[in-house]
This record gives C-alpha cells, structure tokens and sequence, in this order.
C-alpha cells in the first residue's frame, strides 16, 4: 500500500507541476507518443467567464497487477510501462497537457498551463486509503524548466478535500527524489 501512495504522490506531483509553470520554454527534446487527454473547448477565454471545468480521461477498467499489487503494498497500476492504462490527465480552465511513457517514467507535455494552478492535473484513480494506516508516498521528478508544483492525495469527489499533500514543491531540471509520510486521519476511503 505504501508503494502505491508512493506512486500516487508522482501522479499529483507532476499534476501540479504541469498547472502551477509559469511561462514557456522551447526545448529540442523529442516528442513523445501522445496518449489521449479529454478534448479542450478551442473558444478562447473570455474575462468574466466562469470557467468550466472538462471532463477527465478515465482509465481503463482492466489492468493487470503484479505480485505486490495483489499483495496489497502499491498503487494499482503504479508502475510505468506501455500497458498501464491506470493514469490518466484531468485538465481545465484552458490547461492542455499529454502524457507518455518512455523508458519506464512517465513524461507529461504542457501545452497550456491553464488559468488556475489545478488547469492540468495526472491522476490514478481506484485505490483504497484506510483510517489510522501510516502510509509513504516517494517518487523521482524532473522539469524541463524550474518550477514549484502540488501534489496531493485527495478525496475524489464532494469537495476534493486532501488527505495530505504538499503545496509547494520546488522541481529543477536535475533529477529529485522526494519521500512523505503521513497517517490518513479521516474515515477510510473506498
């Protein structure tokens, strides 16, 4: 369970990296396959307009588990590879974002950061929290420019409440690992 968080905790991360960028940056970087994301509305944004939010790219329903996701001790779907259809990008407000795997990682192009630091958001869905459980969350993460992201892992639905998160992390473009650990205090999460 605790890998599980762990890998929650990169799909948040880089959620909020990808919303919370400022400005832009041309890379020569190859593109990666893009996986599909929920269609943005092409109208431009209007000031005044209140912003609708889009509807997310869901998983899909079957993914194969490995020996210690059946044991209970990760995210399903935590791991990176082509097969994993766990993840999934959440955008609105004008965000605009893919994502791909490469050599295991997942790597996520921001085409639009959006409006609202929350504009482009990665996610895996469908995994338990249990009450008093003390659970880790780590991952890896790198930027092509320097920024500040959010991660989070949150009740999915009502008011979108966190259970723990960090809202304000520094991302560089060299290679960081970061570890969290935090006990779920509110009543288990099906």
């Amino acid at each position: 369970m605790k890998k599980l968080l762990s890998l929650l905790l990169i799909l948040c991360l880089l959620i909020s990296m990808v919303g919370c960028g400022t400005g832009t940056q041309e890379t020569d970087m190859e593109q990666p396959t893009q996986q599909p994301v929920k269609d943005q509305p092409s109208e431009a944004f209007q000031p005044g307009e209140e912003a609708k939010p889009t509807e997310e790219t869901l998983p899909a329903e079957e993914v194969k588990k490995d020996g210690e996701e059946q044991k209970g001790n990760l995210i399903p779907g935590g791991s990176f590879d082509e097969s994993n259809s766990m993840w999934g990008i959440y955008t609105e407000s004008g965000g605009s974002a893919s994502y791909a795997v490469k050599d295991g990682q997942m790597e996520v192009v921001i085409e639009r950061t959006g409006r609202v630091k929350h504009a482009v958001q990665i996610y895996c869905d469908g995994f338990k929290v249990f009450q008093n459980a003390v659970y880790k969350m780590a991952f890896d993460i790198k930027s092509t420019i320097d920024r500040t992201i959010e991660w989070r892992i949150q009740l999915n639905g009502g008011d979108y409440h966190a259970y723990a998160g960090e809202g304000s992390l520094p991302v560089t473009t060299e290679m960081q690992h970061f570890e969290f650990t935090f006990t779920m205090k509110e009543p288990t999460d099906l």
